[in-house]
């Protein structure tokens, strides 16, 4: 039995695992809000202790860069120490990986039905992935193939600067530097990200605000009501709001594809993706997808997919934890 665990901003998804062969089959899971842990060791202890579970290693995958034995996450409310982890579950080997990392190892796993294409392209069978997913953050990972499996390479990019395009975007990109000292990708590009082109539109005067929310910098959850106001097109406001968001998730992915020359295919994951699917089929997404002059061309024949599976880097640190426990000890 093996322990995998997905830590993100919002929640802490944990499951146990038994492994046969290749064979990766869940037991049982455990969903928990992570503002309510005060300690994610004890917390995944007690979940194991409560399954009446023998766990031979764990890994985790971890919103935040993972530096050593640590990750100091981004959007966590403590430090996540592996030493800590293994002690609590009774000194089994603990991994600690990116979210993304993790995510880009349980792609490959990830079901063609829970695919949606956006550009079919000219998928190169052997060609660099990306997988570039806003949630809470915005996490970016590129994959390559070595000896036959895609592996990931560990990337902290949604914090990398935010490059506006359009007059509009550099209007965006000042009122982000007045707020929180830096604009970056991950400002825009997230669940949060939404909430600040909302605020900006409304604080600039540049829409009328009709939606009635309540938002602040900072606020993830007024994101949920701006997409559902932006797709049941009852707020102009909020329908502004995901426009300009949608082109600027095109535009960072198109990015993401230039610097991994991604042949393989973009995949798009991270939760958002799926819930706002009509607005990324509409167009504007794969436009500013392209638009890469020169290498418009190049951008245009990448694949394009929606990840509507929701556990992929739940399973992708499954696929380590199985790895980690059967290295001899």
């Amino acid at each position: 039995m093996i322990l995998a665990v997905d830590i993100g901003g919002t929640k802490i998804h944990a499951a146990l695992y038994e492994v046969s062969g290749h064979r990766l089959e869940k037991k049982s899971e455990s969903l928990l809000a992570t503002a309510d842990v005060p300690s994610p060791g004890d917390a995944l202890a007690s979940f194991v202790r409560d399954h009446d579970s023998v766990i031979e290693a764990c890994a985790l995958g971890v919103a935040g860069p993972v530096l050593g034995d640590r990750v100091p996450g981004s959007n966590l409310p403590w430090e996540l120490r592996g030493a800590e982890v293994s002690k609590a579950l009774g000194g089994v080997p603990v991994r600690l990986l990116n979210d993304l990392e993790a995510a880009g190892y349980g792609l490959e796993a990830v079901a063609h039905e829970d695919l949606v294409t956006l550009q079919a392209g000219n998928r190169a069978p052997d060609g660099n992935r990306a997988l570039v997913s806003p949630g809470t953050g915005l996490g970016e990972t590129i994959l390559v193939k070595r000896d036959g499996h895609y592996r990931p390479v560990v990337s902290e990019a949604g914090h990398a600067d935010f490059a506006p395009r359009t007059d509009e975007e550099v209007e965006l990109w000042r009122w982000l530097r007045g707020t929180w000292g830096r604009a970056t990708w991950e400002r825009v590009v997230s669940g949060p990200g939404l909430v600040n082109v909302f605020l900006w539109l409304r604080e600039s005067g540049r829409v009328t605000d009709d939606s009635g929310i309540e938002a602040r910098p900072g606020d993830s959850a007024p994101a949920a009501l701006i997409t559902r106001g932006a797709l049941e097109g009852g707020s102009a406001i909020c329908r502004e709001a995901l426009r300009i968001w949608v082109d600027a998730f095109g535009a960072e992915a198109g990015n993401v594809a230039l610097r991994g020359v991604t042949t393989g295919g973009v995949f798009l994951g991270g939760g958002i993706p799926a819930r706002v699917l009509p607005a990324l089929q509409e167009g504007s997404f794969l436009r500013a997808f392209c638009d890469k002059a020169p290498q418009d061309r190049l951008a245009a024949s990448i694949p394009v997919h929606v990840v509507r599976d929701t556990e992929t880097t739940l399973r992708g640190a499954a696929i380590v934890a199985a790895e980690l426990a059967a290295v001899p000890r």
